[in-house]
């Protein structure tokens, strides 16, 4: 039974980690060895991020993993305990299981082939289809696709799954995409947990047929997973190649974006590393589609549907065994057999439920995603954010009763000391926001970098009623503006739930702009 890849890194550390005497030089290997792990912790952690986006915005976000199972598992005919009797065929028939996985809804889908098709692109992008499909509501889609995926470059880190994301978005199918992959041999993720249910219910069940093997798997599992057995894979990848420029090095990044610029077209960005600041490249130049007159080729039509192939040698090897297993077979089972064998192409049509149309062909633009509805009024706000930060800055711990009193009398009379005092005492801190001026201007945004003496910015503006929301530049980017640590005048945690400065920041921003003027 084949095992899944193995992280070579890992093996090659450990291994030198075992046999490496001097202890310098080992501190040395564990350091990288924790450096690699964290890396590899980083990219999980970006991914049940995503997941969970998914989960609490499902009208927004469709987010689905995608992968295979360990073969033989479920070859026909398969006995309960994986432990055949005595005397019979030991040739079966093999199947394969593709599996795709929403997070919103917890729903599995899994596609069972007989491996009468290649296990490559174009079985991976049919199953993304399937799901699709499924998950439509009205043939519409959510905006945007999350699709995390094994690092196989055969079946799916390669031009043509990318290529075909990129027609989905050109097309409107979904506004954006983004395909994620872990670590090679670090891949072992949710949906193999629901493998594993499926592993476990045929160790305590037989299932000599393909409808028995179906039934099992049915069961496997809560909520129901849907088996469809494979009856058409659609041959994307013949289709899309005369449109798709050669692309290079695909197979390093772990994370892709694909989607619609301000002129039309698709644009396709990535990151070596989920944490890694910047989309690359900055300028957009990656063309993942052919241009004529100027303009993006895309195929037209549907792609045809790729040829069912058995193995007669295979067949044959199957039939002779389940000859000599007629004992252990029921009348009907044995029949079943018989039928399946003696053409196998048409019963694998007649048991599927799968659609055979193209599956597009019954989808429509996405839905865009609804407005944003907040519960909390403005007074609320404001309360929450006077508490907060009266907790963040806490009391003067004093000697004198009469000096505190007389504090409070100053507070009370609106008399209030003359020495300085910054409108916040909150730290400049990656994530927290502040405002800092910039060749005269006042910016007020997010930090996203400190470095060197020089704070970056994502920049917002105030787009009415006071009301702030990110800059974007027409790739879809938000703005960033950077400039010396010395030119911040304020920071603060965050806007309010409104989206509005709290209120000491509106009134800083007020007495600025006063002294300005």
């Amino acid at each position: 039974m084949p095992r899944m890849t193995q992280c070579k890194v890992c093996m090659l550390l450990k291994d030198a980690i075992s046999k490496e005497v001097n202890m310098e030089s080992r501190q040395s290997l564990l350091i990288y060895r924790n450096e690699h792990l964290n890396r590899q912790q980083k990219e999980r952690e970006a991914y049940y991020q995503r997941r969970t986006d998914a989960e609490k915005n499902p009208d927004e976000i469709l987010s689905i993993i995608i992968d295979g199972m360990d073969q033989k598992k479920g070859d026909l005919p398969h006995f309960k305990g994986y432990a055949d009797p005595k005397g019979i065929g030991q040739y079966k028939l093999k199947t394969h299981f593709t599996g795709a996985l929403c997070h919103a809804n917890k729903k599995m889908y899994t596609l069972v082939d007989l491996c009468q098709y290649c296990h490559d692109t174009n079985l991976t992008l049919t199953c993304l289809l399937h799901t699709l499909h499924k998950e439509s509501k009205d043939g519409k889609l959510p905006a945007k696709l999350y699709v995390q995926l094994d690092n196989c470059v055969r079946e799916n880190k390669n031009k043509f799954f990318i290529g075909f994301m990129a027609y989905l978005v050109k097309r409107k199918y979904l506004q954006e995409i983004m395909m994620s992959f872990l670590m090679v041999g670090h891949t072992h993720e949710d949906i193999d947990q629901r493998f594993s249910k499926y592993s476990q219910k045929l160790k305590e069940n037989d299932a000599k047929t393909m409808p028995e093997l179906a039934k099992v798997l049915e069961n496997s599992t809560d909520p129901q997973p849907e088996i469809t057995i494979l009856q058409t894979v659609w041959n994307i990848r013949d289709w899309l190649l005369p449109h798709l420029e050669e692309i290079h090095n695909q197979s390093f990044p772990h994370v892709y974006r694909i989607y619609l610029a301000s002129n039309g077209e698709v644009k396709v960005q990535y990151k070596n590393w989920s944490t890694d600041f910047n989309w690359q490249p900055e300028d957009g130049l990656l063309e993942i589609f052919k241009k004529e007159n100027g303009l993006q080729s895309i195929p037209e039509g549907y792609p045809d549907i790729a040829p069912m192939t058995f193995d007669d040698a295979e067949i044959r090897k199957v039939r002779q065994s389940i000859a000599k297993s007629k004992d252990v077979l029921s009348f009907a089972q044995f029949e079943w057999w018989r039928t399946f064998l003696d053409s196998p192409k048409t019963e694998t049509v007649t048991m599927s439920n799968q659609t055979t149309n193209w599956y597009l062909d019954e989808l429509y633009s996405y839905r865009p995603a609804p407005p944003a509805v907040t519960t909390t009024s403005p007074e609320e706000t404001d309360t929450i954010q006077r508490l907060l930060t009266r907790e963040r800055e806490g009391r003067q711990v004093t000697n004198s009763i009469r000096q505190q009193r007389g504090r409070r009398e100053t507070r009370r009379l609106g008399n209030r000391p003359a020495r300085s005092r910054p409108a916040c005492r909150v730290p400049i801190a990656i994530g927290n926001m502040a405002i800092i001026r910039i060749d005269g201007d006042k910016v007020i945004g997010k930090v996203v970098s400190k470095l060197d003496g020089i704070i970056s910015l994502e920049v917002y503006r105030n787009v009415g009623s006071g009301v702030y929301r990110p800059v974007i530049q027409a790739n879809g980017d938000v703005t960033v503006r950077s400039g010396p640590m010395s030119c911040v005048l304020h920071s603060f945690r965050s806007l309010t739930s409104l989206n509005k400065l709290p209120r000491n920041m509106a009134q800083a921003l007020e007495r600025l702009q006063n002294t300005q003027d």
